[in-house]
């Protein structure tokens, strides 16, 4: 299994999907490609799982405020570094499913495409609201309908964070 260490998101105009190049431990490069309906899946659920751990420690009044708040700040310490240089992938291919965990360490994404390759995404709440944040801004660069993204969500993004549309998440 190719365990994902680094990921760089842009989106392809031409394709009209996210790209995410991501390197390995042994700097191994790979481009995955994700559908605007695969995304949408994808970021329904992880969403509401946020909602739901959030859920569990406010009251009902403030999960609202805890969400928006807790993005922002999620985003806040993102810190730039040197992307994963696509031109360095050893192929590319089209995910076509996505298996979802949670634990209480964090959540594991493993992308799969039709070849029974896979990639595993291992990221903590703060990792994952990180690069939910980039694949928002991604979401307004490609003008992909916004439904699936909560008002919190939205909220957070208006407090202000970087719009490039090359984002480093490891």
């Amino acid at each position: 299994m190719f365990v994902i260490q680094k990921i760089t998101q842009h989106y392809d105009p031409e394709q009209d999907r996210i790209g995410q190049t991501v390197q390995n431990t042994e700097g191994q490069v790979l481009l995955l490609w994700l559908t605007q309906r695969l995304t949408i899946l994808l970021v329904g659920t992880l969403t509401s799982w946020l909602d739901e751990d959030v859920k569990t420690l406010a009251s009902v009044q403030s999960v609202f405020s805890l969400n928006a708040w807790e993005q922002s700040s999620a985003e806040a310490q993102l810190k730039p570094d040197r992307p994963v240089d696509p031109a360095a992938a050893q192929g590319e291919v089209l995910v076509n499913a996505v298996d979802l965990a949670r634990s209480p360490n964090g959540y594991t994404l493993t992308l799969k495409w039709r070849s029974a390759g896979a990639a595993r995404l291992m990221l903590t709440v703060t990792e994952l609201r990180q690069w939910l944040g980039i694949l928002h801004r991604l979401f307004n660069t490609a003008n992909w309908p916004k439904h699936v993204w909560p008002e919190w969500f939205t909220e957070s993004q208006r407090n202000g964070t970087s719009t490039t549309t090359h984002h480093v998440l490891h």
